[in-house]
């Protein structure tokens, strides 16, 4: 999990945190260098660091929480 800062991408006036993380992950598969990872690491987080992806997130999070059952 990678933090985010949210105010980057959601202006707000609050003082309060206002942060989230992005899931990304590497499948392991025999010898793995460093950069390797990071070359994998770095492509995923180009498809989910958008604010469309974080809204959709933040988007479900928020249908769970107001979810009477």
């Amino acid at each position: 999990m990678v933090p985010v800062n949210l105010r980057r991408m959601f202006p707000s006036g609050t003082l309060r945190n206002f942060i989230s993380h992005y899931l990304v992950g590497v499948l392991f598969e025999g010898a793995v260098t460093f950069e390797e990872v990071i070359a994998q690491l770095s492509e995923q987080l180009k498809h989910v660091a958008t604010k469309t992806e974080m809204s959709a997130y933040i988007n479900s999070n928020v249908d769970v929480a107001k979810n009477i059952i």
